[in-house]
This record gives C-alpha cells, sequence and structure tokens, in this order.
C-alpha cells in the first residue's frame, strides 16, 4: 500500500495537468490537427506558443527513482491561452504540450545547481469533449526525440495513466497549481467549493487503480454548472424536430409518486462508454388560443430512440426546467413559524387563495420537515438537494443517497453490472460528505442578482392584479434579514392546463410551489423559455396559463390594457 501512495503521489506531481469543461466542437483557431483514424499531428511551432512553467522532477529527491524524470516545460496554444484570461476555463481546442529534457548538475557562479540537457520526450493534452467524452480530454505522446509526426490517442485511468493521474487535478483536469502563469492570467480565483460545482465528474473504469470518479453509468449532465450555469437558470432550446437541445431541460418519468418500471423516475439522455443512453427527450406542441387571442403552446413530451423498450402504458412524460439556485441559501433560512403563517391551506379568509407546506416525513427519524426546493418544494435542504442531484443528475453515490447506479432500475441489468467508483471513493460512495458539503456551502453563498432599476407604476399594478399575494416581495431570514425572492415557498393548485400528473410530497399533480422571480429580468431580457417546462414563450404568456387558485390575478391581468400590461411586464424586467 505505501509502495501504492508514492508511486500515485510522483505521478501526480510529474502530470501536467487536469481539467473539466463544456459541450463544444473543435475551434477552427485550434492547433489540434487529426487525420482521418483520430490520430494527432505534432504541432510544430509550440516552442514558440505562451510558456506557462517548468518543473523539476529530479531522481535524486525521490529515493534515486522519480516517475518521470526530467526538466518539463510546459506550452499553451496563445488562442486558448487568451480565452483562458477571459474567462478562467479551458475552451473546447485547447492544446498543451510538455516537452521533457534531461537534468545536467554543475557548480555556477558558486552554487550548484540543476540545468537542461538534451531533450527527451514530448507529451501533449487536447481538449474535444466531442471526441473524448468520457474524459473531455486526449492525451498524447509523441516519445523521444526524433518525435513521431502522428500519434494516436493514450488510454486507460489507471493511477498511472495519463488520464488516471489527472482526474486529481485542480482545475478542468489541469494542475494550475504548478503553474503561477496560468493563475496569475485567470481573472478570478476559484475556491474548492467553486471548483467541486463546477467539476466534470469522470466514469469509473475497470482499472483495479481507476480513479474515475463513478460518473453514471446513465446521467443528465457532468457538473453542477451544466444544469445550472453560475447559479442562475439551466439553457436548452427546442429544435426544429422537436429535440430537446441543452442541459437545462430533463424529462421526468412515472405516474403519482412512482416512476416507469423501466426507466425510472428520470430520463437520463447521456451514457459513459459502453452503456446505452434511454433515448432522446423531445417535445411536440399543440396550440390553446387564450381568452386575449393569444396562442399559447401546450407540450407533449416523448422519448425517441427507447434503448430499453416501451414505457408503461400509465407513464407520463414531463418536463422539468433547471431552476436557478442563487438566493437559495437565504430560502433555507427563513423561518418554518414564519411560512406556517403565510399559509392558509382551508382559504379561511375566503381569498381563493389557499397555499400550503410540502411537508414530508423522513422515514429513518419519523421527523417532519418542510420543502423548500424545486418545482415542487419536494427538497427540505440544500444539502438533501445536492445529494439528489448528484445521484439522479449524474449517477454519483453519497452517504445520504444511493446507490451507485443511480436511477437505475433492476431491468436495466447492464447499469447495475457497470464499473462504479464506489470501492476506491471516500466512505464507500463515489462523491464524500466533505465534497457533499463544500458544493452545498458554494450554493448557499451564491448571491441573488440585483434588481434591474425600479418601475414603480408596474409594481403597483403587480399588487393590484393580485400577483404579490402568492409572490409575496420579501421574507425574513435569521439575523433580522430578509430576502426579496417574490416567492411564499408555498404549493398552489394552478389548476388542469399545468397540471402533468406527477405528485411530490403532498404536492398533487396541479400544485407549484409559488417560483422565485430573483432573476426574472435577465430571462425575459435573454427571451429565455418560461415556466416549469419552458412552455412559455414570454412572461405575458406564463401569466396566462396560471390558472385555479391564481385564476382571479390571471383574468385580472387579461383585463388590463395594452398600457398597463406593459407597464406590468415592464416591472417584471427589474427583477
Amino acid at each position: 500500500m505505501a509502495l501504492r501512495q508514492t508511486y500515485r503521489a510522483l505521478a501526480l506531481m510529474a502530470a501536467l495537468f487536469a481539467a473539466s469543461g463544456s459541450v463544444g466542437v473543435a475551434l477552427a483557431d485550434s492547433p489540434a490537427q487529426f487525420d482521418g483514424e483520430g490520430n494527432l499531428t505534432r504541432p510544430g511551432d509550440y516552442r514558440e506558443w505562451v510558456f506557462l512553467g517548468a518543473k523539476v522532477m529530479a531522481n535524486d529527491l525521490n529515493y534515486g527513482a522519480t516517475y518521470s524524470p526530467g526538466i518539463h516545460a510546459t506550452y499553451m496554444d496563445p488562442a486558448s491561452f487568451a480565452h483562458w484570461k477571459k474567462t478562467g476555463e479551458f475552451r473546447p481546442g485547447t492544446v498543451l504540450v510538455r516537452e521533457t529534457a534531461a537534468i545536467g548538475e554543475t557548480e555556477f557562479m558558486s552554487a550548484n545547481g540543476y540545468f537542461p540537457g538534451d531533450f527527451d520526450g514530448l507529451q501533449a493534452m487536447v481538449k474535444d469533449p466531442a471526441r473524448y467524452p468520457d474524459t473531455e480530454w486526449g492525451f498524447f505522446s509523441f516519445g523521444k526525440p526524433p518525435y513521431a509526426e502522428k500519434v494516436p490517442v493514450a488510454k486507460g485511468m489507471g493511477e498511472l495513466d495519463c488520464a488516471g493521474c489527472h482526474t486529481d487535478a485542480d482545475t478542468d483536469w489541469v494542475f494550475t497549481q504548478f503553474y503561477p502563469v496560468l493563475m496569475a492570467a485567470a481573472p478570478t480565483r476559484k475556491s474548492k467549493a467553486q471548483i467541486l460545482y463546477e467539476r466534470n465528474w469522470t466514469p469509473a473504469t475497470a482499472d483495479a487503480d481507476s480513479l474515475g470518479d463513478g460518473l453514471g453509468p446513465l446521467f443528465n449532465a457532468r457538473s453542477c454548472d451544466a444544469c445550472h450555469p453560475k447559479g442562475g437558470r439551466g439553457t436548452f432550446a427546442f429544435k426544429d424536430d422537436g429535440v430537446i437541445d441543452g442541459d437545462g431541460l430533463l424529462l421526468r418519468a412515472g405516474l403519482g409518486k412512482t416512476g416507469d418500471p423501466i426507466y425510472g423516475m428520470q430520463i437520463q439522455q447521456k451514457a459513459v462508454t459502453g452503456q446505452r443512453a434511454e433515448g432522446i427527450p423531445a417535445v411536440r406542441f399543440t396550440d390553446v388560443v387564450d381568452a386575449t387571442g393569444t396562442v399559447l403552446r401546450k407540450p407533449h413530451f416523448e422519448l425517441r430512440g427507447r434503448a430499453y423498450g416501451g414505457l408503461h402504458d400509465k407513464t407520463v412524460l414531463a418536463g422539468r426546467v433547471s431552476p436557478s439556485v442563487f438566493g437559495n441559501g437565504a430560502l433555507e433560512r427563513v423561518p418554518v413559524a414564519h411560512l406556517e403563517n403565510l399559509a392558509d391551506p382551508d382559504d379561511a379568509d375566503g381569498d381563493g387563495i389557499s397555499g400550503r407546506l410540502n411537508r414530508h416525513r423522513l422515514d429513518l427519524s419519523g421527523k417532519t420537515v418542510v420543502g423548500r426546493y424545486g418545482w415542487k418544494a419536494a427538497q427540505w435542504s440544500l444539502k438533501v438537494q445536492t445529494a439528489k442531484a448528484l445521484r439522479m443528475d449524474m449517477g454519483l453515490s453519497t452517504r445520504m443517497m444511493g446507490p451507485a447506479w443511480g436511477d437505475c432500475t433492476s431491468v436495466q441489468t447492464d447499469c447495475h453490472s457497470a464499473v462504479h467508483g464506489e470501492a476506491t471513493g471516500p466512505e464507500g460512495r463515489e462523491v464524500g460528505t466533505y465534497e457533499v458539503d463544500l458544493i452545498t456551502r458554494h450554493v448557499a453563498a451564491l448571491a441573488a442578482p440585483e434588481r434591474r432599476g425600479d418601475k414603480p407604476e408596474g409594481e403597483k399594478l403587480f399588487a393590484a392584479t393580485g400577483c404579490a399575494a402568492c409572490h409575496v416581495e420579501s421574507l425574513p431570514t435569521d439575523k433580522d434579514g430578509r430576502i426579496a425572492a417574490y416567492t411564499d415557498l408555498l404549493l398552489h393548485d394552478l389548476g388542469p392546463g399545468l397540471a402533468d400528473g406527477l405528485v411530490e410530497g403532498v404536492a398533487s399533480a396541479s400544485e407549484w410551489r409559488t417560483a422565485p422571480l430573483m432573476g426574472l429580468g435577465g430571462l425575459m431580457k435573454n427571451k429565455a423559455p418560461l415556466l416549469h417546462d419552458g412552455r412559455a414563450r414570454d412572461a405575458h404568456e406564463a401569466i396566462l396559463w396560471h390558472d385555479g387558485e391564481a385564476r382571479s390575478t390571471a383574468d385580472a391581468y387579461r383585463n388590463l390594457d395594452d398600457k398597463d400590461r406593459r407597464a406590468l411586464l415592464g416591472f417584471l424586467e427589474t427583477l
């Protein structure tokens, strides 16, 4: 064990770097050139690139035999370095080259020192998530001089393999801590918590010493940030053929509280190598004409290319947009007693609004907790929400939520027998409690965006039409603070038009948590689809979909003239 740990430490020191990444295609100005068989052509001018620094791996510092002896000079292509300076991220197409020189030792100016000798090896890593979906980076060795002109990608994720070593890097598969040039050029320095939030998790492999995390086997996204970029709402688009493009909208499956017997509670549209993704989420729309004459669109979600056969005949598919998570730390601090005072489950005041809490009884302790997060307030703490996202969206187990195969059902036998990361993971799980706590802490610290100005006339209409009855302007937090979230965190019945057949906790198919409106102005500016399933093309349509307890409010909005409607919508743009 001691020898294994020693080699692992040496491998980590010898490794170049490690990276995360986002989905992308090779850039036109990337120096990475591949032939038809996927072999990388050796860059011809890498010594003229941005020099990041050099590491000295000396035998006499490692009991006479280091893993990769030499002086390792590292270079980065200029276009990717410019992108790093702007964003602190490695773009798809980034190429990093490490050239090794033999170590010489001599006396110079009355002091002993190391100096570079003859060149002794050339390696490269290329970021290309489309070409290398499991690792996002390809690793290459051009050997010793004379260097090869073309080489294939190096395979393996054992701890002495390139990819296996790089899984422990501090930033996006790159050991940036060894390169002060990179650290100084980055726009901001990220905390460990932020790095974990943005981390692109990797699959485990069959190697006995695999350092893969255990992503999947089936999953929706590789990172928290993929679904909630910088804490904001997920991004997605409906393509012309109905296919849902992007990580910001997923499909829930089942009926009531029960998932589909084959596909489980959630459709995973991605899979690690060797596994089958469940299918391609898609949607078709039918027109619904509102009393105002506005043509609304009603979604009918589909799963195309079903990899495991048909869905149960009673299963419904429902869209779920990945909501923003900024401001959630403050929402967790809102006293339960205040929420209980807002609740009026029997409509005792006769105003037609009967909001109620989504209470959950915990099986082991028997304790009753209050849901605050998710479209139906199904999660009662940020830590629970984090653990559930790791399990359902990424297939990663924690002490709070297992197993290693995530949402796979017993019918999906290949998924159950797939390699997982629990054998080498912390606490016998794929993600340790410490990492879960760090991610939770990062989410809790994400502040809500500031208001975008002031529109008092529109704000008055927001209250006068009844919007503020549920979208309460602010809630108290601990230490006499307040959070201007425009929500009451209660469940409200919004009528059959928005019902989708799924139940969470005590929330019926037509009940939804009052969605916080903080950050809505940014979504409106970007013309992002709205509501829980993205059906509304703008805030006007979103309001018209409100029914049930919100019917009178929606009718009051319908009765406004065009000028007042624009004023109310203008107020929403400030949130």
